[in-house]
């Protein structure tokens, strides 16, 4: 059982969380800078829509 002194959810660092995701864009972008076309194509086929969609919400929620 919690106490009324235990937090009940972790703070979070939304700066931090900003940061890792503009290098993980960075690290991606060079990433498929290196790849050739057929290379990239596949990628892009086994990344579902559903995961587009959640990465730009994470983008929508912390860039607000």
């Amino acid at each position: 059982m919690l106490s009324v002194e235990e937090p009940i959810a972790e703070e979070v660092d939304v700066q931090e969380i900003r940061l890792q995701m503009k290098k993980l864009e960075h690290d991606v972008a060079k990433l498929m800078d290196q790849l050739d076309e057929k290379e990239k194509q596949k990628i892009r086929k086994k990344v579902s829509p559903e995961s587009v969609a959640l990465m730009q919400s994470l983008l929508l929620l912390l860039n607000n």
